[in-house]
């Protein structure tokens, strides 16, 4: 059931698992069967394109925040409901959810006609850095533009941004560093990824006081961040770096 928003088509497909079950449980289930739930937005975005949909049964959307969204039908009229987050769903119930990419490539769609304010809008994130702004990063290309974005995982440690730098250019020659645009593409299309790990986009550089900053997303128990740090501090094993091959 294909659903289609700014950042990109997106095949949901609702999961029966045939049993009781929590939502923790479900998000387990899912995840060895190769998918994820869907997030709220991409249930909302179902709803609205197949509104008799939840007539049938109620969708469950992933936990997000301290809630869980449902679609749901009561007394005859559909409804946008929210549970508690480890709430147990009948065997009735559906789950939406969305086959996860093979790989740890992921196909955005970069709008370079957007104004950065509206990219950073399009992935709803929690907190923002103040000086992630057009003055500090501003943007570089035209157009619309398809991009695989690559999360390269060197899983080390290092010392500094150069380290990695100079790891990118010996290990994945052809590869460059994800400027800002594509890593806010990234986050508005595939928003649970910043929950597993931090995502730097190094190819975005704002010099200022003599130190450099990039920006990355991350998150803490509950909300997302886009959040700035500097090129001269340390990166554990467990980075991400979003790269892209060149042309």
């Amino acid at each position: 059931m294909p659903t289609q928003d700014k950042q990109e088509t997106v095949s949901i497909e609702l999961l029966h698992l045939g049993r009781d079950i929590s939502d923790d449980d479900a998000t387990q289930e899912a995840k060895k069967r190769g998918y994820r739930l869907a997030t709220p937005r991409e249930v909302l975005t179902l709803g609205a394109k197949h509104p008799d949909l939840q007539r049938q049964f109620p969708i469950i959307a992933a936990p997000a925040g301290r809630g869980v969204l449902y679609l749901d039908e009561v007394a005859a009229e559909r409804e946008l409901c929210v549970a508690y987050i480890g709430s147990d769903w009948s065997d009735y119930c559906r789950f939406a959810v969305v086959r996860e990419p093979v790989g740890d490539v992921y196909t955005v769609r970069v709008y370079c006609a957007d104004s950065l304010e509206q990219m950073i809008g399009d992935g709803n994130y929690d907190f923002v850095h103040q000086d992630i702004n057009a003055e500090n990063f501003p943007i570089v290309g035209q157009g619309k533009q398809m991009v695989n974005v690559e999360l390269w995982h060197p899983n080390k440690y290092f010392s500094n941004g150069d380290k990695v730098e100079a790891e990118l250019e010996k290990s994945k020659p052809g590869y460059r560093f994800a400027t800002l645009p594509e890593l806010l593409a990234l986050g508005a299309a595939q928003p649970e990824l910043q929950r597993q790990f931090p995502i730097a986009a190094m190819g975005s550089i704002w010099p200022h006081a003599g130190y450099r900053y990039f920006a990355f997303l991350s998150r803490d128990d509950v909300k997302r961040f886009l959040d700035l740090y500097s090129f001269g501090s340390g990166f554990t094993g467990h980075w991400r770096f979003a790269v892209v091959r060149d042309p």
